[in-house]
């Protein structure tokens, strides 16, 4: 996720011999193109883009989680490029509506025996304004 690479799918395994057979035995025959294999070469290479990519990840995400704590949501601590949150006093799902009906994706989850909360990608800082505009005119 840290490379940007959104869409593209590359992998690789490093296992035991014997895992590495079993893999096989499912791998699709054409699973690596040559365009995947370009930009995964690519990306690999510009460690100092990476960097650069997951300071500001970490920086909009721990801005997310602020901004959300001030509107008094409860935040799960997250290290990655989402975080979690629900909120103890409002329901979430009409939030999670409100900001699919302004164009703003985020990710509405109910389970059984667990409270509802809204899973929120961390995007751009512009992005990330334009979501927590419409969430503080709704809390």
């Amino acid at each position: 996720k840290s490379y940007g690479l959104a869409g593209l799918r590359f992998g690789f395994l490093v296992a035991q011999p014997s895992m590495i057979e079993q893999f096989l035995k499912v791998k699709d025959s054409y699973n690596c193109d040559a365009l995947s294999i370009a930009g995964a070469t690519a990306a690999i290479s510009d460690q100092q883009w990476l960097r650069e990519n997951v300071s500001k990840i970490r920086a909009t995400r721990e801005s997310l989680q602020s901004q959300l704590t001030q509107l008094g949501f409860e935040v799960i601590p997250s290290q990655a490029n989402f975080v979690w949150c629900t909120h103890p006093e409002a329901e979430v799902k009409p939030i999670y509506d409100y900001l699919k009906e302004n164009r703003i994706l985020v990710r509405y989850m109910s389970y059984p025996n667990w409270k509802e909360g809204l899973r929120i990608s961390v995007g751009t800082d512009d992005q990330i304004s334009a979501c927590m505009s419409l969430i503080q005119s709704k809390v």
